[in-house]
């Protein structure tokens, strides 16, 4: 692989360091984390939940680290409520940018093109387990911005309420509703 397309490719990639979280701004929080936060904690998780699992770790770590990289050139569109976007609007737009991103790495993007490919469809036990992280993850900083904010609007329940859409796999569901019972406690 032509260095020069790699470092073209991280430096693309990079700028996910300053690509905030759509969501969290306008539901009132005030320091937002960036897409490269939530997608190192996705990928920390996925490494720290998928021991001992019947998945490919190995795949599931590589769709947790990739499965947001269009969005170094889209930005973090949020598509609940058609707030910025219709869901079928975004998805065209992530797999443009993302087939173009990854392209620049040859037979090896192929690969990873493959991989963010089978995440996006919900088919495999890995993508399964890896996009119930991702929601899980977003849901346990709901509940660490929480604790900080003071100026949350009502967008930011949909959070917690909307949370459980897209956790398929069964024990990431059993912690997700731990957050609930711990939140609601909170609150009692």
């Amino acid at each position: 692989m032509e260095r020069k397309n790699l470092i073209e490719f991280f430096t693309e990639v990079m700028k996910l360091k300053k690509v905030k979280r759509s969501g969290w701004i306008v539901s009132g929080v005030k320091d937002v984390e960036s897409v490269a936060d939530h997608s190192f904690m996705t990928t920390l998780m996925t490494l720290i939940l998928g021991k001992n699992r019947n998945i490919d770790l190995n795949k599931a770590l590589k769709m947790a680290i990739i499965h947001d990289i269009a969005e170094c050139k889209i930005g973090d569109i949020i598509t609940w409520k058609n707030y910025h976007k219709p869901e079928k609007e975004k998805k065209e737009m992530e797999e443009k940018e993302m087939t173009e991103l990854l392209s620049s790495l040859g037979p090896e993007g192929k690969e990873y093109l493959d991989i963010w490919e089978e995440y996006e469809k919900m088919e495999t036990p890995e993508s399964k387990f890896v996009q119930s992280i991702d929601k899980f993850e977003m849901v346990l900083q709901a509940l660490e911005y929480e604790k900080v904010e003071k100026n949350l609007n009502k967008l930011f329940e949909t959070f917690f309420e909307d949370g459980a859409e897209g956790i398929i796999d069964k024990d990431v569901l059993e912690m997700f509703n731990l957050i609930l019972s711990l939140r609601k406690n909170k609150f009692e």
